[in-house]
């Protein structure tokens, strides 16, 4: 069930109209909540829904004896098999098609032939994500870090939570899972910003990323047929396209989930005002980044080892892991290695106190500052040439098309979404220390009106409702 489909809105009113009549009775709210969620999640592919609940059973299990265990032997082999069976799931339904194609062009390439076939595998929607949330559940108790729930609803219902099960947030369970133990009460300011970023939320998903889509789509498939420019400018577009599409998702999960009072992470804060791509990438999916520096890059850090080499390795190793977290393509593996590579000049600036003078200036003096700004968006934009292309000859192929003899030029298609653009983050830059860009409660009430009329009918006029699922989808 998309989001962006009348389907989702006939099916959220009738949940939160039921949710509401359960307002004295917690227990039931929960039920309702995973049976909904199920329904939710069961709309793409019913059968997925026994590897959903068999995912968040083994951390609930798993999380249960990690606690009670005082071996502490035992509580390692009870994390690495829980860490394995989450991982195992993963890597079987995400990846293995990946390493019997790596293997097979391995053989191939010196001489050998293979009767290995892969298989035709369907990749659930969100599983990276409810296995993510999952895993930190257990990884956290061995951690003695939380508390597991004696409530297997209450944990059910924390990970299956429908607002944001398929594209994140990726909640901890520290934040989210106690607030299904707490009485719902309906705030009125609460239920008002959350159809604020419900709102929001369609627009950049409607009205900014499905149309910036129509044009970048065609330019990705034969930059050949366009302007070296134009093919420049699909790349600036693609990034926007892929901001508005995720964060659009976030803002009407974040907006439904306030609705029913539960709050959820802010997985974005304006990152296209940032000076330096590691800044830039601090502020972008900040749950899942947040998730591999806890989970994967500290644990390697604690290992103590204050060579730069060495933390320059662990940092591109790390952003490598997120790159291939996206999908089992090699250009995902080389997109995060680019992204790796960009923290390179910050880890030396540690050391280096010239290097460190120099990216303060970069950072702070009001005069270079959009110059930065501007470079940095560039340069991230480039990088995800290779997000975007099926393989890596495509991606090479699109660099050679920037720089083609035939670069001036622009189509009137292509202008027109350029200055959409400009308006688009011109809006964003005034509201970006507000706790969501479309946080506009302090404005004067006849502005606040005018501004949701002009958002519903931009909605109405240019949106096409159920027809473009969300790009975050297919990882």
């Amino acid at each position: 069930m998309l989001f962006n489909s009348l389907t989702f809105i006939v099916f959220f009113i009738c949940v939160f109209a039921v949710f509401w009549l359960l307002k004295n009775h917690l227990k039931i709210q929960n039920a309702f909540l995973l049976a909904v969620s199920a329904l939710f999640y069961g709309w793409w592919d019913w059968r997925f829904l026994v590897l959903l609940f068999a995912a968040a059973y083994i951390d609930f299990y798993f999380g249960q004896v990690i606690y009670n265990s005082t071996n502490q032997r035992k509580r390692q082999v009870y994390i690495w098999l829980s860490a394995g069976l989450n991982l195992g799931l993963l890597a079987y339904f995400k990846y293995f098609n990946f390493f019997i194609d790596s293997f097979i062009s391995a053989m191939e390439s010196v001489g050998m032939q293979t009767n290995v076939h892969t298989l035709d595998i369907i990749l659930p929607v969100g599983i990276s994500y409810y296995t993510f949330q999952s895993m930190s559940y257990s990884l956290d108790i061995y951690r003695n870090k939380l508390k597991p729930t004696d409530s297997l609803l209450d944990y059910m219902a924390f990970i299956c939570f429908f607002p944001q099960l398929v594209a994140g947030p990726v909640e901890r369970a520290n934040f989210l899972l106690p607030q299904f133990s707490k009485k719902k009460i309906f705030n009125y300011e609460d239920a008002s910003d959350g159809l604020r970023l419900i709102l929001y939320g369609f627009f950049k998903k409607i009205v900014i990323a499905d149309n910036i889509a129509l044009r970048v789509d065609p330019i990705f498939n034969n930059p050949t047929n366009y302007t070296g420019f134009e093919v420049f400018l699909g790349a600036l577009f693609f990034v926007m396209q892929l901001y508005a599409d995720l964060s659009g998702y976030t803002d009407i999960a974040r907006g439904t989930a306030r609705l029913l009072d539960f709050k959820l992470s802010k997985n974005f804060e304006t990152p296209f005002f940032s000076t330096n791509v590691p800044e830039e990438w601090r502020k972008w999916h900040i749950t899942i980044t947040t998730w591999f520096r806890d989970y994967f890059f500290l644990p390697i850090v604690k290992m103590k080892i204050e060579h730069l080499a060495w933390k320059i390795f662990t940092t591109i190793l790390l952003f490598v892991v997120i790159g291939f977290w996206h999908g089992a393509n090699n250009t995902f593996l080389i997109f995060g290695f680019i992204i790796g590579l960009f923290y390179i000049p910050t880890l030396m600036s540690k050391k280096y106190k010239w290097l460190k003078e120099g990216i303060k200036f970069f950072n702070t003096n009001p005069y270079i500052r959009p110059v930065s700004m501007l470079f940095t968006y560039t340069l991230f934009s480039l990088t995800t040439v290779f997000f975007r292309a099926k393989g890596v000859p495509q991606a090479i192929d699109y660099y050679k098309a920037i720089f083609q003899p035939n670069f001036w030029g622009m189509s009137y298609f292509i202008s027109d979404m350029l200055i959409g653009v400009i308006l688009f983050q011109v809006f964003e830059w005034f509201m970006q220390h507000r706790e969501h860009q479309f946080e506009v409660s302090f404005w004067p009430a006849y502005l606040r009106r005018l501004s949701y009329v002009v958002m519903i009918v931009l909605i109405l006029l240019m949106g096409h409702f159920g027809e473009a699922p969300f790009y975050y989808f297919q990882f």
